[in-house]
């Protein structure tokens, strides 16, 4: 009895961890979506794809787009969309993402100055997947004068915020793991002895 009572314990800890693990993966969290997933202009996907910084988010993130959200920032004669063709079309874009699929998470405007003189270019930001999970991130810099597209794999860098990554992974262990000492009380508390009834003969 008591041995079957300790493999039950051992079945729920070893499940509850392997449910967390499974739960908290990134790699896990895209399985709705498909290998060769290319979504862009505004794309969404599962939030652990792009938690750079060890924040475990849940749920889903869509992109940010700076270019539209401020007044002084207008998109001179190209919508956004026909901005994603041009950079999705260039031979650049082909030849980096070659048999990969990718969602957008950011674009945004910035201006490069030189001998030459200034030139503004749109940033666009990709996650890049492989088999439907995240691969790699990269940026496109869109020249607004001359079309001209150039890419650069950026490697998941990300500005991370001075912030304490969230306790929820660790807490949900915690009550895996004190469940299981629970259960293991309950079954394998001390019994008392068994008392027979005596038997009256008529």
């Amino acid at each position: 009895m008591a041995s079957a009572s300790v493999t039950v314990v051992a079945f729920l800890i070893v499940a509850g961890l392997a449910t967390i693990v499974f739960a908290t993966d990134p790699n896990n969290q895209g399985f709705g979506m498909s290998p060769s997933e290319r979504s862009g202009p505004i794309s969404s996907w599962p939030a652990p794809w792009t938690d750079f910084c060890g924040l475990h988010p849940f749920g889903t993130d869509t992109t940010t787009d700076e270019i539209v959200a401020g007044p002084d920032q207008p998109l001179p004669n190209q919508t956004l969309n026909q901005l994603y063709g041009s950079i999705t079309s260039s031979a650049s874009f082909k030849n980096a993402t070659a048999g990969l699929g990718w969602v957008t998470i950011y674009w945004g405007l910035q201006e490069d100055s030189g001998p030459g003189g200034s030139a503004q270019f749109v940033i666009a930001q990709f996650l890049l997947l492989s088999t439907g999970h995240a691969y790699d991130t990269l940026q496109a810099n869109y020249n607004l004068e001359t079309g001209a597209v150039s890419v650069e794999y950026t490697h998941f860098a990300a500005s991370c915020p001075a912030v304490t990554a969230s306790p929820f992974p660790y807490l949900l262990v915690f009550f895996v793991l004190a469940g299981a000492l629970a259960v293991s009380l309950f079954v394998l508390r001390p019994k008392g002895p068994t008392v027979s009834k005596p038997i009256h003969s008529q």
